[in-house]
């Protein structure tokens, strides 16, 4: 059985009903069904016509576990979202409403249903009205990485690169269905990785209310959760009050955001009684005793008209909801850009922080939006010199700089940070770098819980914060470990012991911890020259690691000198804002 297949086949059971695809890599079929039979090589399903399958397993390439056919709640591949109101429904109260007509029982909560396959597709389908042809190019390759990383499952590994990308395609965005693909990207992107604080603000700029209830309320943000689902209501993409929602309608007692919801679906008779049912409901919780004239024959929508014209004024409240569904309203793209023959640019500096910096490519971005590239900073100020030395040290994570917008060198025709200097308070954080050194990694000790040979990556558990990070077999710097994970055979994986740094999610400078001394001398013939280099420069580094740094004399990069380029806006309305505009701590601007 292949680790895929064990993977895929853990915690399935005789009875289970499932829904697989299975077949090679050029030829895929799928099917669904009730497993009747489960071996170390074979797979036995039967289908709801009574007909049987039998496939061996090693062929499976995925497995989702939806609910039998009949069952209420809706299939669930991914992850099961019970919606984010999770208190429980209120008993009747005796007394209170009394009215002759009858309203619904509301449902309860269903389960909602991400699967990131779907709304991949979406995205395809929304990008084929781009019409820039390079940006649907760069477009359809982000799509394909996405697509591979959510297949192989390492969408979590990759989500960092995966949305630098995405950020990257900013400045080429100008019509609507340009902005409406780059955000839904983004916001996909971070459910699938479940990094959902990330998905709010472009999942709500593209109007995906219910995606973004599931996903706060997945990130325990019950609050935003609420708004979020709400203004699934409102805009219809929500058809059903179930009793959890009822329940905080009634707790609420916001008239106002139930009679705008009401209102906006007034032609769903069903949708009405639900509404109907909610501000009975609300009658109930706030023990209003009243005796309404509502004949059993009115329509849904004035019985629920009437029954909240009817709740007591000195009893109602303002839950702020709506003030969140009318600021969201007013969002939209910037507008199409308008092509000057005489550009006449304004100079402006803006600051921000080193967030990311590649010594290979000399390239790197601030806060993090900004590009910017090493011939983009002074080379004859003394902050912009003692820039390019921190960099050259890798001492540059954080600093703060100023910059002014201009066109990249290395993306010539798109926006990057241009004249890029240490500010005052920066360059009193990289004196301080300069006698305390960088900080140095946390050392981790962990277990390999797992290894995927055929994608070269694997996880491993820390056994600091019992945490699981993602590693891949490059992230791998000892070489006896290397070439043991290069040529598996039969030897057990599982439960080898290593030394890791963690970064985010990812385990880097994977070293083994303590192996037997037999298992380092059967990988030394596998070991090849490149293996020992890397590993002597890593040996190098750590032996280094606690020397105070010391600046080079000289400019390390004179080689690129500073080019100045034309300046573009920083400040004025014809800019383009910057994508992502939301504080952390609250669900607007």
């Amino acid at each position: 059985m292949t680790e895929l297949a064990r993977e895929l086949l853990d915690g399935v059971n005789q009875n289970d009903y499932v829904k697989i695809r299975y077949g090679t890599d050029q030829n895929q079929d799928s099917a669904e069904g009730t497993v009747t039979g489960l071996t170390e090589n074979f797979l036995t399903l039967t289908r709801a016509d009574g007909g049987r399958l039998k496939i061996r397993v090693d062929d499976l390439r995925s497995l989702d576990m939806p609910p039998a056919p009949g069952n209420f709640a809706p299939p669930m591949s991914t992850q099961n979202f019970s919606p984010p109101l999770t208190q429980t429904v209120m008993p009747f109260v005796a007394g209170g409403l009394k009215i002759a007509r009858k309203t619904v029982n509301l449902v309860p909560a269903a389960p909602y249903n991400f699967i990131a396959r779907d709304w991949l597709e979406k995205i395809r389908d929304v990008k084929q009205n781009i019409f820039d042809q390079k940006l649907k190019r760069d477009v359809n390759n982000i799509l394909a990485s996405m697509k591979t990383a959510v297949k192989n499952r390492d969408i979590a590994y990759k989500y960092h690169d995966l949305r630098a990308k995405i950020l990257s395609i900013w400045n080429d965005c100008d019509v609507d269905s340009d902005y409406e693909t780059f955000y839904l990207m983004l916001g996909v992107l971070a459910v699938a990785a479940k990094e959902y604080a990330n998905s709010f603000e472009p999942l709500i700029r593209v109007r995906e209310y219910s995606l973004a209830a599931f996903a706060a309320a997945s990130a325990a943000k019950y609050d935003f959760a609420e708004i979020f689902l709400f203004c699934a209501l409102l805009s219809g993409q929500e058809r059903t009050i179930s009793r959890q929602v009822a329940t905080v309608c009634a707790e609420k007692r916001d008239v106002t955001l139930l009679e705008e919801i009401l209102d906006a679906n007034r032609d769903d008779d069903n949708f009405c009684e639900q509404v109907a049912a909610c501000a009975k409901l609300m009658f109930d919780v706030a023990r209003v005793d009243i005796d309404l004239d509502i004949d059993e024959n009115l329509s849904a929508y004035d019985t629920a008209k009437k029954l909240l014209d009817a709740f007591p004024e000195n009893l109602r409240r303002d839950s702020g909801i709506l003030n969140y569904w009318h600021e969201y309203q007013t969002y939209t793209f910037p507008e199409p850009k308008i092509v000057s023959e005489a550009p006449d640019y304004e100079a402006g500096r803006l600051t921000g922080r080193i967030s990311s910096y590649n010594a290979q490519g000399a390239w790197g971005f601030i806060s993090p939006e900004y590009f910017f590239h090493v011939g983009q900073i002074y080379d004859y100020t003394e902050s912009g010199i003692l820039l390019r030395k921190m960099l050259y040290l890798d001492l540059w994570q954080q600093l703060e700089v100023s910059f002014s917008l201009g066109e990249s060198i290395k993306y010539p025709g798109r926006t990057a940070a241009s004249g890029v200097e240490l500010t005052e308070k920066g360059y009193e954080e990289a004196q301080q770098l300069l006698l305390t050194g960088k900080p140095a990694p946390i050392k981790h000790t962990g277990v390999v819980e797992a290894y995927f040979s055929m994608y070269s990556n694997g996880r491993v558990v820390s056994n600091v914060d019992g945490n699981t990070y993602l590693f891949k077999l490059d992230d791998i710097v000892d070489p006896w470990l290397k070439a043991f994970f290069r040529n598996i055979n039969d030897r057990n994986i599982e439960n080898q012991e290593i030394i890791f740094e963690a970064a985010g999610k990812k385990a880097l400078n994977v070293c083994w911890h303590e192996p037997p001394e037999f298992y380092r001398e059967s990988c030394e013939e596998f070991i090849t020259d490149e293996d020992r280099e890397i590993w002597q420069k890593f040996l190098t580094a750590q032996e280094n690691a606690d020397k105070k740094p010391e600046l080079p004399a000289e400019d390390p990069y004179k080689l690129y000198r500073y080019v100045a380029l034309p300046e573009v806006k920083s400040a004025s309305d014809n800019e383009k804002p910057a994508p992502l505009a939301w504080r952390k701590d609250l669900p607007c601007e």
